[in-house]
């Protein structure tokens, strides 16, 4: 009799453990707060039911409870007075009894797919100063995109694996970021998602080219004295030999099929009769659009006039 009665008593007791304490719900995401100090803070909220509705920011810890964010908690939690409690600490004890339901939140994940700002990044880095030199990416803010008004930037979006010769479209999450070294951005990006990830076809450009016909006039079969362009995306530059002198300007727009070239600069030799520099500087300042086909590079006027045939050197 005396074991069975030892039994029952220790069933009951285990039964009783199981079922103290308070039911808490934790929510599946901390929420800045202020204590003695800003930190990060659980949300809770006590009682049987679940509505969603006003939760309490969490400024203690439940001992035994490992919170992973994502998830929405259903705990049993125990609760004790504490003795001899510092001022800014908590007068209770809160332990863990059991946790009781753990599942995804689904409207969590649904909001980190439609938060955060639209990236768009070009398809080449290029030279920029920071602290000292250094290749940036180039971005822009905004659902709408027109290849115009690139951005340098400086800092690194964590998650993401950038590769040139593509156009991107992200969503990208910005936090404020704290103690922050007075060479380093104040904010830190993080990847959401790749909503895009296309060819970049003005990279196509990026070549040597040498003129074939200027304005419908063909040039002579001698490369050497024909003028050559080098295209560098990166730099937004262009430059080479007219024939006779070195020459270069920058590109002042470059898209898909629009192109248009700054002002040359050029070396001063004294070129022989027959070279036809002007001509291919004028040709050039025209240039509007072009396409790219047969390895043949064509500029067009803004009226869809042939300027310049060039071909591409192997």
């Amino acid at each position: 009799m005396r074991n069975i009665f030892t039994i029952l008593t220790l069933t009951v007791l285990l039964s009783s453990c199981a079922t103290t304490g308070e039911i808490y719900w934790v929510n599946s995401q901390r929420v800045n707060c202020s204590g003695v100090g800003k930190q990060m803070c659980m949300q809770v909220k006590k009682g049987e039911k679940f509505d969603e509705q006003d939760w309490k920011s969490f400024y203690s810890k439940i001992e035994g409870f490992d919170y992973e964010e994502g998830y929405i908690y259903k705990l049993r939690v125990k609760e004790e007075e504490r003795e001899n409690v510092p001022a800014d600490a908590s007068s209770i004890k809160y332990t863990l009894v059991k946790v009781l339901e753990k599942k995804a939140d689904e409207a969590m994940s649904s909001n980190d797919a439609a938060t955060g700002e639209i990236y768009w990044v070009n398809s080449h880095r290029v030279n920029c100063s920071g602290v000292g030199k250094q290749m940036c990416m180039q971005v822009k803010k905004g659902e709408n995109f027109d290849g115009q008004d690139w951005k340098y930037f400086y800092s690194k979006i964590e998650g993401f694996d950038y590769e040139e010769g593509y156009i991107y479209k992200l969503r990208v999450k910005e936090e404020e970021r704290e103690n922050v070294p007075a060479d380093a951005s104040s904010i830190k990006y993080t990847l959401v998602e790749v909503l895009d990830k296309k060819v970049d076809q003005t990279m196509r450009l990026n070549d040597i080219w040498v003129v074939e016909s200027i304005e419908g006039v063909t040039m002579p079969e001698n490369p050497e004295r024909n003028p050559r362009m080098e295209i560098k995306l990166n730099e937004k530059r262009y430059g080479g030999n007219d024939g006779c002198n070195s020459y270069g300007g920058g590109l002042t727009k470059v898209s898909d099929s629009e192109i248009e070239f700054g002002v040359a600069a050029a070396t001063k030799r004294f070129c022989a009769e027959g070279t036809v520099d002007r001509d291919y500087y004028k040709a050039l300042g025209k240039a509007k659009t072009y396409e790219i086909a047969d390895r043949r590079l064509k500029l067009y006027d803004e009226n869809k006039n042939l300027l310049i045939t060039f071909l591409k050197v192997d």
